[in-house]
């Protein structure tokens, strides 16, 4: 995971692995058939994507403690 700046907003996010961006396609036409395709073929990508977000939340988790939120 790369050092980078967080900026907390009131918006709507989802955290998605690059590899499920890609293989959905077009305007991500193809989501829910990537994300079955991959769960069920991958299930390597799957644990380190898994491993990923779980960094990737404790990261906003501490840097909304350290913001006082």
């Amino acid at each position: 995971m790369t050092d980078t700046a967080v900026r907390l907003e009131t918006a709507h996010w989802m955290i998605v692995p690059r590899r499920l961006i890609l293989e959905a396609g077009p305007a991500a036409s193809k989501f829910n058939e990537a994300m079955v395709a991959i769960s069920q073929s991958d299930q390597k990508f799957c644990a380190e994507s898994a491993a990923d977000l779980e960094k990737i939340l404790q990261r906003i988790s501490d840097e909304a403690v350290s913001r006082g939120l």
